[in-house]
């Protein structure tokens, strides 16, 4: 009897610790937050983010556009459009609809730039292109009907 309570005794402090991960926390805070990007892509294909976007790629800068070069193309302009651009700009990216680099302005700055991937030509309404647009399809997912549906 004694061997058996001495067995028991020596496991009882054995407990470990799970580690926390940080890719596993960030993938569920991504499907928490997962009504955020379809509405920031929804925006930006409202804004035509990916024509002025893929109309620069054809041209000698290599197609990257600063969120501010991208913000003075747009017909509404206001003081904090180039930053909140730049947040929507980043997310896209995230998702590798668009590539990201920096890029050193005559006056020493170092900026954000923005190109056009293969899989954002889909977002990109261009009529003379081989791929599909998936804009429509992803302006219905987001209208408001649906979404209140669930």
């Amino acid at each position: 009897m004694s061997s058996y309570s001495n067995e028991k005794q020596n496991h009882v402090g054995e407990t470990q610790t799970p580690q926390i991960e940080d890719s596993d926390t960030l993938s569920a805070l991504v499907l928490g937050a997962n009504l955020v990007f379809p509405a920031v892509l929804n925006a930006a294909i409202k804004l035509n983010l990916f024509e002025i976007i893929a109309k620069e790629s054809s041209l000698d800068n290599g197609g990257f556009l600063s969120a501010f070069e991208i913000a003075s193309k747009l017909p509404t302009q206001h003081s904090d459009l180039p930053n909140r651009l730049d947040r929507m700009l980043r997310l896209l990216a995230s998702y590798s609809l668009l590539s990201v680099s920096t890029r050193t302005n005559d006056d020493g700055s170092i900026v954000r730039v923005y190109a056009i991937t293969p899989s954002g030509k889909y977002f990109s309404h261009d009529e003379n292109s081989d791929h599909g647009y998936l804009g429509y399809f992803t302006s219905f997912m987001c209208h408001p009907a649906l979404i209140g549906l669930w």
